[in-house]
């Protein structure tokens, strides 16, 4: 497959490779799933709804918009946590 853009600068082959990385991820869950509720998220990260959402709000944690609601990848939440987190 060749290295070609589909939208905002991401490259088909680093989608592909991210994807394919949080599957691995996901394979000790009951069932797998690409992307967790912002309620998932903070259990994950042990906090509450609130916060999780000020940090999605403040753009510390990218998230992924569906209709309504919002989701986010296991991925973006070990990039935070990798990275020190935020002072808030």
């Amino acid at each position: 497959m060749t290295d070609q853009d589909i939208g905002d600068g991401v490259h088909r082959v680093d989608f592909e490779s991210m994807l394919k990385e949080d599957m691995a991820r996901q394979r000790v869950l009951p069932h797998q799933k690409l992307l967790l509720t912002v309620k998932e998220a903070g259990e994950v990260l042990s906090i509450g709804r609130s916060k999780m959402y000020d940090l999605l709000g403040s753009g510390a944690i990218p998230s992924v918009c569906i209709g309504r609601s919002r989701r986010v990848r296991i991925s973006d939440l070990e990039t935070f946590v990798k990275g020190g987190g935020c002072e808030y």
